[in-house]
């Protein structure tokens, strides 16, 4: 219970600071700015990326998880990569389908790395192309 107390005061005196940086005046004109249309648009884009990865990280794990455990994970996974160094995003994909979802380490490396090495076929596909 310490622990988490300890956790929340720091996150609220990291977000106390990020918050002290940022110039709001310049922050709320740029928001009434964003066109509705392409904000609503992105969003979606996004949420059709997640349910998409879910989907394939399931196929690759045989369906040993459920589709809507699966998008936690992967939604989980994608906001630690976007917020923290390293890729811990990927770490916690491990560690989430090895502890809630009962997959075995390798089974979620091996699927973490297929995924990852298919990511860089497409990507490659598409650097040929264009």
């Amino acid at each position: 219970m310490k622990r988490r107390i300890a956790g929340v005061l720091i996150s609220l005196v990291l977000v106390w600071f990020l918050v002290s940086l940022v110039e709001l005046d310049g922050l709320w004109s740029a928001l009434w700015q964003i066109d509705v249309f392409y904000l609503v648009a992105g969003t979606g884009l996004v949420l059709v990326s997640l349910l998409l990865r879910a989907i394939r990280f399931r196929y690759l794990l045989r369906n040993q998880v459920s589709l809507s455990s699966m998008l936690e994970v992967v939604v989980l996974q994608n906001f630690l990569i976007l917020i923290t160094p390293s890729r811990v995003g990927d770490v916690a994909y491990l560690y989430l389908l090895h502890r809630g979802e009962k997959i075995g380490v390798g089974d979620a490396t091996t699927s973490l790395i297929v995924g990852r090495v298919f990511d860089m076929v497409v990507l490659a596909g598409y650097f040929m192309l264009g």
